[in-house]
C-alpha cells in the first residue's frame, strides 16, 4: 500500500515539476548565482555506501535486526585475527562497523549475551595481548540494557573502563569509552550525566591529538552536534570547527567532516548568514570524503542550498535543488529528511501561487512521517506553520488558527526537549562537584597536616627519649671501658692476694715464689699468648707437679688456672683495643694473637670481664683518654 502511495505521489509531483532537471551528482562547487543542481555534482556512487565492500566479501556471521527488518553480515573471527596480526590501524574501519552497526544495536538481551560470549571465545582463542583491551571494550558494549538496572550497570562498566585506561595512560580506549558514554547518556535522555561527561570529554580532547585517539574528529563532531541540539550555539560552533578537515577522511566511518559542515551550514542558515551557510554546503559537495552514507550527505547539501534560495525568495530555483535531493533521500529511506524536503517544496509552490501543488507536498510530508511516526515530534515545528500558511492562502481561517496554535504547542515541546538550561544545570552541577572536590581536598589536606603534625611530635618525643637513652647508655659504656682500662693497667700476674671475707687458705712461701716465676714468664716470654698453654705444659716447663701450680694460682689470685690465663689475655686485648694505631687489626686477628682459639670464645670472655663487646669497647675508648 505504501509503495502504491509513493508511486502516485511521485507521478503527480513529477508531472507538476517537469521543468526541473534530473539529478546528476558532481563535485565542482560554484557560487549560488551560477549554480544549479546539475553543475554541483556529477559523481555517481557505486552504492548507498552503508557498508565496506570487504565486510560483505568476508561475511561468515549474520544477525537479524527486527527494528530495521534487516540482516547484517560480518566475520568476527577474521576481524580479530587480522587485528592481532596486522594491528589496529589495518582494521579500524571494520572494527568500528562491528561495534557500531553489529554489536551495539543488538536489541534483545539474549542476542547481546550470545554475541558477547562469541567475542570472548574468539579473542581468547587468538591469545593476543593486544586484543585484551578490545575484549574489555567489546564486553562492556555488548552488555544488555533492556531495563533501567541493566542500563545503569552498563554505564558503570564504561565509567570504570574510562578510569582504568585513564590511569594506564591509554587515550584510545579511555576516549572511545568516554565518547560512547556521552552518546549513550544523551540518547537515553540522561542529559545531566551526558553533559557532565561531555565537558570531561572536551577537556581530554584538548589535551590530545588525532595521533593519540583515532576517533578524535568524530568526538569533536559528536560534541558539537549535541550542543547544537540543545541550543548552546557558541560552544557548538567551536567544537564543530575543531572537527573540520581539508584533506579527505582516512576512515570509511569518519563522517565528522561532512556532519560538521552540514550542522555549521544549518546554524548559519538559521542566523541569516546565507553566504556563509552556502559556503559550508558547497564545501560538502567539494569534499573528497568517501565515507559511510556519502550520497546522503550530497542530498543534505543540495536540499539546504535550496532552503537558502527560499530565504532569498528565489523559490523557482529552490524547487530544482529540493527535487534533486529527493531520490537519494528516498533511496536511503531517511523519512525524516524526505519529509523536510517536501515541506520546502510546499513553501515553494505556495509562494509561486500554486496551492494545489502545495497541498500535494503537505500530504507527502504526512505520508513519509507515517512511515516513521517518531519524526513528528520535531518535524511538526516545520509542518504546522506551513499548514497554517496554506489554509490562510485558501481562506480557511479556522484551520489556519488551529495550526497556529498547534505550532505554538509544538515549539514549546521542542524547547522543553532541547533546552540550553539542561546544559546550564549540568555545568552548575559540574561546578558544584568540582567545588566539593576541592573542599574535600582542603579538608583532607588539613586532616593530613594535623595527623602529620601529631605524628611528627610523637616521633620527636620518641627520638628525644631514644637520644637520651642512647647518651646514657653510651656514657655507661664509656665508664665500663675506662674501668676496664684501669684494671688492665693495674693487673699483674704477681698481684698480691685479693682481700676477702671468706675463709681461705693463705699462700705460703712456695706458692708466692712459684707465682713470681710464672709472672716473669708471662711478662717476658708472653706464654699466655700461646693458645695451647695448659697446666701440664707449664708444669713440665717449671719442673713441678701441676697441682702445685694450680694451688699457687688459687691461693694467690683466688681463681682457676684457666681463668687466670684468660685475665692475662683480656688485659692484652684491652691494651690493643685502646690503641688507635691498632685499629687496622680485626677482632678475629686480635682473638688469635692473644691466645684465644676462636673469635666466639674471645667475645664471650671479653664481655664477661668488661661488660662490653670488643666492638663497643673500641667505639667508646675516647672516654678512656678523658
Amino acid at each position: 500500500m505504501h509503495k502504491l502511495i509513493d508511486i502516485l505521489l511521485f507521478s503527480v509531483f513529477f508531472f507538476y515539476a517537469a521543468s526541473a532537471e534530473e539529478y546528476v551528482p558532481n563535485i565542482r562547487a560554484v557560487s549560488v548565482e551560477e549554480a544549479s543542481p546539475d553543475t554541483l555534482t556529477s559523481m555517481k556512487y557505486p552504492s548507498l555506501m552503508h557498508y565496506l565492500p570487504q565486510m560483505e566479501r568476508r561475511a561468515a556471521n549474520k544477525i537479524y535486526y527486527p527494528q530495521w527488518d534487516e540482516t547484517r553480515y560480518f566475520n568476527r573471527d577474521s576481524l580479530f585475527i587480522r587485528y592481532a596480526t596486522l594491528g589496529y590501524e589495518a582494521v579500524k574501519d571494520e572494527l568500528r562497523y562491528y561495534y557500531d552497526d553489529i554489536l551495539d544495536p543488538i536489541p534483545d538481551r539474549e542476542g547481546r549475551m550470545k554475541e558477547q560470549n562469541a567475542v570472548r571465545r574468539a579473542i581468547r582463542q587468538i591469545a593476543s595481548h593486544s586484543l585484551n583491551r578490545e575484549l574489555e571494550y567489546a564486553e562492556a558494549l555488548a552488555s544488555p540494557e533492556t531495563t533501567p538496572e541493566e542500563l545503569e550497570q552498563k554505564l558503570q562498566r564504561f565509567r570504570k573502563l574510562i578510569d582504568k585506561y585513564a590511569a594506564k595512560g591509554d587515550p584510545e580506549i579511555e576516549l572511545r569509552a568516554l565518547s560512547y558514554l556521552v552518546t549513550k547518556c544523551l540518547g537515553r535522555q540522561l542529559y545531566h550525566e551526558g553533559f557532565l561527561n561531555a565537558e570531561r570529554l572536551a577537556r581530554r580532547l584538548d589535551a590530545v591529538s588525532e595521533k593519540d585517539y583515532s576517533g578524535y574528529y568524530l568526538a569533536w563532531a559528536d560534541l558539537g552536534h549535541a550542543y547544537y541540539e540543545f541550543r548552546d550555539y557558541k560552544r557548538a560552533v567551536l567544537y564543530l570547527k575543531k572537527a573540520l578537515r581539508e584533506t579527505p577522511a582516512t576512515s570509511f566511518h569518519d563522517r565528522s567532516n561532512l556532519r560538521s559542515r552540514s550542522t555549521l551550514g544549518i546554524y548559519y542558515q538559521s542566523t541569516a548568514a546565507l553566504d556563509t551557510s552556502d559556503y559550508y554546503f558547497h564545501s560538502m559537495l567539494e569534499s573528497g570524503d568517501q565515507v559511510k552514507l556519502r550520497p546522503m550527505f550530497d542530498c543534505i547539501a543540495l536540499s539546504n542550498l535550496g532552503t537558502n534560495l527560499r530565504a532569498r525568495k528565489r523559490f523557482r530555483e529552490a524547487i530544482a535543488y529540493h527535487r534533486a535531493a529527493l531520490p537519494g533521500s528516498i533511496a536511503e529511506q531517511d523519512w525524516s529528511f524526505t519529509s523536510s524536503i517536501y515541506v520546502g517544496l510546499a513553501e515553494c509552490y505556495l509562494e509561486t501561487g500554486d496551492p494545489p501543488r502545495c497541498r500535494l507536498m503537505l500530504d507527502s510530508v504526512r505520508h513519509y512521517i507515517s512511515l516513521a511516526p517518531w519524526v513528528m515530534s520535531y518535524r511538526s515545528c516545520d509542518l504546522y506553520p506551513m499548514e497554517a500558511r496554506y489554509y490562510v492562502a485558501i481562506g480557511n481561517n479556522r484551520l489556519a488558527l488551529a495550526y497556529m496554535d498547534s505550532t505554538t504547542l509544538a515549539n514549546r515541546e521542542q524547547e522543553k526537549a532541547y533546552n540550553s538550561m539542561v546544559i546550564l544545570r549540568a555545568e552548575q552541577e559540574l561546578f558544584r562537584s568540582e567545588q566539593e572536590r576541592k573542599d574535600l581536598q582542603i579538608v583532607t589536606f588539613r586532616r593530613t597536616a594535623i595527623i602529620c603534625a601529631i605524628a611528627a611530635g610523637i616521633i620527636l618525643v620518641v627520638l628525644l627519649i631514644i637520644a637520651a637513652l642512647y647518651r646514657k647508655k653510651r656514657r655507661d659504656y664509656r665508664m665500663l671501658a675506662a674501668r676496664s682500662r684501669e684494671w688492665a693497667q693495674r693487673m699483674s700476674p704477681t698481684t698480691s692476694p685479693v682481700a676477702t671475707t671468706e675463709e681461705v687458705i693463705e699462700p705460703d712461701a712456695t706458692d708466692l715464689a712459684l707465682m713470681e716465676t710464672i709472672g716473669q714468664l708471662i711478662e717476658q716470654e708472653h706464654i699466655h699468648l700461646n693458645s695451647e698453654l695448659d697446666l701440664d705444659q707449664l708444669a713440665n716447663r717449671l719442673g713441678v707437679h701441676r697441682n702445685m701450680i694450680s694451688k699457687a694460682v688459687n691461693t694467690v689470685h683466688r681463681k682457676t688456672f684457666s681463668a687466670f690465663i684468660n685475665d692475662c689475655r683480656v688485659r692484652e686485648a684491652i691494651l690493643l683495643l685502646s690503641d688507635p694505631e691498632q685499629d687496622h687489626l680485626s677482632f678475629e686477628n686480635i682473638a688469635y694473637d692473644i691466645g684465644f682459639g676462636s673469635r666466639q670464645t674471645f667475645y664471650r670472655v671479653f664481655k664477661a670481664h668488661t661488660g662490653l663487646t670488643p666492638s663497643l669497647f673500641r667505639k667508646n675508648r675516647e672516654a678512656i683518654a678523658d
